[in-house]
């Protein structure tokens, strides 16, 4: 989607989408192949690598492949969680072809690499996915690394239906810190190792498993828009990424997930309900909807990843992935049923 904006005073923006006229589907690993460079020549620190909250900018880094070629510029932003371990990020590649590829996921304050999903692209990465490690090259962070991790062996993962008690799960919120309050624009609420059990606070603990992630209130103080991960097996690397607006109250809010490790490839929403301000728990429930029709819940497919698809329809679904489903399964032609998906390009040829 390309956003212009429709006056000096950016008080409207023209939202157009185009659709990738790319022949086939490039591949996120073939990118990175050896490895690349970030060279950090377009970075600002927003406070220290000590100060929960100190947010990492850039704009314009230099990205090159193994052999030194220039093959885009990165953009980002970065912010240290509680605990100063590690940073939520989200950001982009904007590459020399025109394509850009997007990203999210936590970066360690420290020489070791972090776990990012891929979370989608343009041209021919459009409906791209992966998992990249992000590692600091140096104890400057003049420079960074990233590489490519393939998806781990079908039999090593797990279902995430069964593994999260089928849809429900309660979030412990102890590893949070707010900036500021729940009344200011811009106050953020971000947590590290917030522990995950099933079902209820009073249910199973995930062990190993935790989630990390910020939220920031916007401009009306009703809704926050988030970025989290749930790490889901850290010796593999497997988790959900998931980003979208929460609600600043106790009704839902959706977000769109990535994933990364077992669940590369996996694409649905995550409803977000807070329980209780005073016992600190929010409720979470979600579905899952493949976008490849060799692709179930666990995150397991034939493939390596799923670029291919490039955000095409899904062929049927396992009952597993999708308890909850509404889309309606009409026939060309027929009126539109409420629950039935709307093609982004009827949706919005061109809107404001």
């Amino acid at each position: 989607i390309y956003i212009t904006s429709q006056g000096e005073t950016s008080e409207s923006f023209l939202l157009e989408y185009q659709a990738s006229n790319a022949d086939e589907a490039c591949s996120i690993q073939d990118l990175v192949g050896e490895g690349l460079s970030e060279a950090n020549v377009g970075g600002k620190t927003i406070g220290d690598y000590e100060t929960v909250g100190s947010k990492d900018l850039w704009a314009g880094n230099i990205l090159t492949d193994s052999s030194g070629a220039q093959i885009g510029l990165s953009y980002g932003d970065c912010t240290l969680l509680p605990g100063v371990a590690a940073f939520m990020c989200i950001g982009e590649w904007a590459l020399d072809s025109g394509d850009i590829v997007t990203y999210a996921g936590y970066s360690p304050n420290s020489m070791n690499p972090g776990h990012i999903a891929v979370t989608g692209g343009t041209g021919c990465y459009a409906g791209a996915s992966g998992t990249l490690l992000l590692k600091a090259a140096n104890e400057e962070y003049s420079s960074y690394d990233w590489n490519y991790q393939p998806k781990p062996e079908a039999e090593t993962c797990f279902s995430l239906v069964d593994t999260l008690g089928g849809h429900l799960i309660y979030e412990s919120s102890s590893g949070s810190i707010v900036i500021g309050d729940y009344e200011t624009p811009g106050s953020m609420d971000i947590w590290f190792n917030n522990s995950m059990y099933t079902g209820s606070h009073d249910g199973a603990l995930l062990e190993g498993m935790y989630s990390l992630g910020e939220c920031t209130l916007l401009a009306n103080a009703t809704e926050f828009m988030c970025t989290e991960q749930f790490v889901l097996n850290a010796t593999d690397g497997s988790s959900i990424v998931a980003a979208g607006f929460s609600p600043n109250s106790f009704e839902d809010g959706t977000m769109a997930i990535s994933g990364t490790g077992c669940f590369t490839g996996i694409k649905g929403g995550l409803t977000i309900t807070a329980q209780s301000i005073e016992e600190d728990y929010d409720y979470f429930s979600y579905e899952v909807k493949s976008t490849n029709e060799k692709e179930d819940a666990s995150g397991v497919d034939a493939g390596e990843e799923t670029d291919s698809s490039k955000g095409e329809e899904a062929g049927s679904n396992t009952e597993e992935e999708i308890s909850n489903e509404t889309v309606d399964k009409s026939t060309e032609g027929e009126s539109e049923k409420e629950g039935e998906c709307i093609p982004i390009e009827t949706l919005c040829p061109v809107c404001i």
